[in-house]
């Protein structure tokens, strides 16, 4: 996470508000805290800030300790019933600021230029708030609680319509005396700074910073920007250890090969190497080649591990299937996947691994062979 180092804009003070239930989500914990790549949405929102000011968060009770032990160097405050109440709790930590910018923590999607021109607009005119232009035709309801009623509807014209977002900057002598003279709760800061007498002003926003609101925004938010396939097959014969996923497999057979033969790390190996965009584990360590003879293929996923990371990504999911007669893997599965998960240093609810027979078809079918394929989903980091 970026550090706070820019003084000559202390004036400044971005209250990120973070206090909602997120119940729409679907998630069993907050949704600021789900995770980007390596980065929560939180995370992610607050980098995006850190160069224009000091950081203001607005808790909920249950994540507020969380919130002050996460982030020490920033400052977290209680939020309230409603966000209205959570901003005038923001604002009230935010006394002595020349400049305020207020946002939604769940928009993790806003870019510098977004910034620079809301802040730019409240220096010069009061206010910068974050507008596009709706793209749907829209219609005012005269009852907006049963849209299946018969009713009268006003249409309005698309052309002067514009979907509010956040940041909204303002000054902040300005939004605070809003906040102090308008009661009532609202969902939009510019809302209150009209109401108060101030003219909002609009700026260009960005149909990419949406608000992460249901299941189906975290659906589409998490963009695979890779994706990797890898497929390996090998003899079973005698004198040799079974070793699958790191682990030896009590059996009186092995399989044939340069390394150890671990088919299944071999599979995820040239998944790995797919997805960031490498030659195959066969070019790149040759079986011609005597310092490969009986490696651990351990050191080959850590090689494919270290080309995602020069690659800028890292794994969001991986899905494995070892294909055997014999021996019988279910009952080894949790074991494997557990040892696959620590090698990959990623948690075990990303790896899936299944096991299966080719109903005694084939060379695997006569026990002669087993195979392990492997799939992984890559996002950028």
């Amino acid at each position: 996470m970026k550090k706070f180092n820019d003084m000559k804009n202390l004036q400044n003070s971005i209250i990120i508000v973070c206090a909602g239930k997120a119940t729409r989500s679907g998630l069993p914990y907050n949704k600021i805290f789900y995770p980007l790549g390596k980065k929560s949405v939180l995370d992610t929102v607050i980098d995006e800030f850190v160069p224009y000011g000091r950081i203001i968060l607005v808790a909920a009770t249950a994540d507020f300790e969380v919130l002050k032990n996460l982030y020490p160097v920033h400052t977290v405050v209680l939020g309230g019933a409603t966000r209205t109440d959570s901003v005038r709790a923001g604002l009230n930590a935010a006394k002595g600021s020349e400049l305020v910018a207020i946002h939604d923590a769940a928009r993790p999607f806003v870019t510098s230029d977004i910034i620079k021109r809301a802040f730019a607009s409240a220096r010069e005119a009061g206010s910068g708030i974050a507008a596009t232009k709706s793209t749907d035709a829209a219609v005012l309801l005269e009852n907006h609680a049963n849209i299946t009623e018969n009713q009268k509807i006003t249409h309005l014209k698309k052309e002067n319509l514009y979907c509010l977002q956040t940041p909204q900057c303002f000054r902040y002598s300005e939004i605070a005396v809003a906040y102090q003279k308008v009661k009532g709760s609202y969902a939009d800061d510019s809302e209150v700074y009209a109401l108060a007498g101030f003219s909002p002003r609009l700026v260009e926003g960005s149909y990419a910073n949406k608000k992460l609101t249901s299941s189906l925004d975290f659906a589409d938010c998490t963009a695979f920007s890779a994706v990797g396939s890898g497929f390996d097959v090998h003899e079973l014969v005698s004198g040799r250890k079974l070793v699958l996923g790191g682990l030896t497999i009590p059996f009186e057979k092995g399989l044939l090969g340069h390394s150890d033969t671990d088919v299944l790390l071999h599979a995820v190996t040239d998944a790995i190497l797919s997805a960031a965009g490498e030659p195959d584990i066969g070019v790149l360590f040759p079986d011609n080649d005597d310092k490969y003879k009986n490696l651990n293929s351990a050191f080959f996923l850590a090689e494919a591990l270290n080309r995602l990371d020069e690659a800028n990504k890292i794994i969001a999911s991986l899905s494995c299937v070892l294909i055997a007669q014999k021996p019988k893997l279910a009952p080894f599965v949790p074991l494997i996947k557990q040892n696959l998960s620590d090698l990959l240093r990623i948690d075990a609810a990303k790896v899936n691994i299944s096991a299966t027979t080719t109903e005694f078809l084939g060379i695997i079918g006569q026990a002669r062979a087993i195979a392990a394929s492997a799939a992984v989903l890559c996002v950028d980091k």
